[in-house]
Formats: structure tokens, C-alpha cells, sequence
């Protein structure tokens, strides 16, 4: 059994809609490529679950759910709150067998990957509230932590081949890094608890400098100094006049913090074959932002 915990890392955002779910897949496909394990989750859905199924449909993950992560994961799921009990429907990526040239043995569910879904497009206490439930910081923490001991404890050939290269976790927030998501907690107390690496998509337009900087400060008051920002152009097809000069002000304000930015990516940018050939075409940046990881 493997001793190191998964490499995580939480993707967040400036706000809600601006390209967190974009990034993961791409990070994802990036791993994969390079012949790593890799896990994507997105704890909390609101409004739609199109974000788990995309997960869903990307990662095949090898071995039984077993162990310490079922004991976590049982409380947490215990606590969830999908109320959307009809079955994911069929999307044109699904069953891609062939997709990374292996297909593995087992997937996580669509309860595994999104514990947490409320059909309200609200932040996530709101939306709970309206059913009377209630998630807790314990229950979300549970879930996560369980989520890493079964991908830690869920070795394969590449494991055994080289044993210092962990697996790593994808996390993907809901809506911006301080959108509350239960009593008393947002993402931010999360990655505080996890220490793990945190990368920030901001999209590339007027405001975006105050947003950006707001939240790196937040991050940075909280002790979290392990932080990239993505700036994403792909949210904004129509460019006003400062994006142009977002990526070099950010650049430099943010210095020697890792600023990378996405293109545009066509109007279907969560597309299965878009994505494959948005993670070929943007490897560069994507082992960057993977490398800062790796050096944490």
C-alpha cells in the first residue's frame, strides 16, 4: 500500500460560470496523456450535474472502493443531498472506451464524483436551505479525505513502476473562491485545511484585475502561498480593450506566482474531440501549472 497521499489540486475561481470545469478537464487530459493517474470530483453541483457527468465520462478509475476512504465516504453520503434521482443521460463522449487508449476497470459513480447536487442554480447553503438540509464542513471534509485514501490505496502497474510519482486529485469548486457552501465555510477553508496546491481561473476581461487580485489576497491572508492563476479567455469571445493588457499586469502583480492564460477555444469548448485538442495545443502551459504542483 502506497504511504503518499494523492498530489491535490483545488481549482477555484473569481466567480461563478468562468471556466473551472474547462480547466479541470484539461488538466485531466493533460495527466493523461503523460501517462499519470488522475481523479477529477467536483463535490457540490447546483442547478445542473453536467460538470460530474463530464468528469464521469473522462476518468476510468481501476480497483473496488475499499478500506478507510468507504468509512469517510459512507458519512458523507449519508449527509448528501442529491435529489436529482434520475440517471445521467447519454452524452456524445460517453463510452470512449478507446479515449486514452486503455479502458480501465471501473468508474466512480455520478454520487462519488458529485455527493453534494441541489437542483437550484444558487450558491450551495442557499439552495440546501431550501430543502432543509444541511452539509457540514465535517461532512465535505470527510468526503474529500475519503476520496483521497481509495486513490491512494488504488494502486495499478503504474504505480508499482515508479512509486514516487503519486496520483493526483482534481478538485473543482462551485462558483468563486468565497461562495458559501455550507454554514460557516466556502472553498477557502477547505484548501486551508488541505494545504494543497490551488490554481485560480479568472476570465479575461474588464474587472478582472480586482477580482483576481481580491481573491489571491484572501488565499494569501488565509496562509495558502501554493497559487496560480489561469486567465481565460475562452469566456470571452467578444475582447474589450484591457484584455490585452490583463495578462501582463496580472504578470506582474503577482510575481513570481504562475499566470498562464487560455485561449479562446471555439464555442464548444467541453466538447470531447475540442478537448483533446485544446489539451495538445496548450501542453506547455498545462505542464507549468503542473510543475508548480509538483515542486510543492
Amino acid at each position: 500500500m502506497a504511504s503518499t497521499l494523492p498530489r491535490t489540486i483545488f481549482i477555484t475561481a473569481t466567480d461563478t460560470g468562468v471556466g473551472k470545469t474547462l480547466l479541470t478537464a484539461l488538466l485531466y487530459l493533460h495527466l493523461k496523456s503523460q501517462g499519470h493517474r488522475v481523479l477529477a470530483i467536483k463535490p457540490f453541483c447546483c442547478g445542473g450535474r453536467n460538470d460530474a457527468e463530464l468528469f464521469h465520462a473522462l476518468q476510468c478509475i481501476s480497483g473496488p472502493v475499499r478500506g478507510r476512504s468507504v468509512v469517510k465516504m459512507k458519512r458523507a453520503f449519508s449527509a448528501g443531498v442529491g435529489l436529482d434521482d434520475r440517471k445521467p443521460r447519454a452524452l456524445p463522449w460517453a463510452g470512449r472506451k478507446d479515449a486514452f487508449g486503455v479502458a480501465d476497470a471501473a468508474k466512480l459513480t455520478i454520487d462519488q464524483i458529485n455527493p453534494f447536487y441541489l437542483p437550484e442554480p444558487v450558491a450551495p447553503l442557499v439552495a440546501a436551505r431550501k430543502h432543509r438540509r444541511t452539509i457540514t464542513f465535517e461532512d465535505l471534509l470527510d468526503y474529500v479525505q475519503g476520496i483521497q485514501y481509495w486513490l491512494r490505496d488504488t494502486r495499478d502497474a503504474r504505480d508499482a513502476r515508479d512509486p514516487s510519482n503519486p496520483p493526483t486529485l482534481l478538485i473543482e469548486g462551485a462558483g468563486g473562491l468565497l461562495a458559501p457552501l455550507g454554514p460557516g465555510y466556502s472553498a477557502l477553508d477547505i484548501i486551508s485545511c488541505l494545504q494543497c496546491q490551488c490554481t485560480v481561473i479568472s476570465p479575461n476581461r474588464l474587472g478582472t484585475l480586482n477580482h483576481t487580485l481580491l481573491t489571491i489576497r484572501a488565499l494569501q491572508a488565509a496562509g495558502i502561498q501554493d497559487v496560480s492563476v489561469s486567465l481565460n479567455d475562452s469566456t470571452s469571445p467578444n475582447r474589450d480593450q484591457s484584455c490585452r493588457s490583463n495578462p501582463a499586469i496580472l504578470k506582474e502583480l503577482l510575481a513570481p506566482r504562475l499566470v498562464i492564460q487560455i485561449p479562446f477555444l471555439g464555442d464548444r469548448p467541453l466538447k470531447f474531440e475540442v478537448l483533446e485538442r485544446s489539451a495538445k495545443r496548450l501542453d506547455k502551459q498545462l505542464g507549468k501549472l503542473l510543475a508548480t504542483a509538483r515542486q510543492s
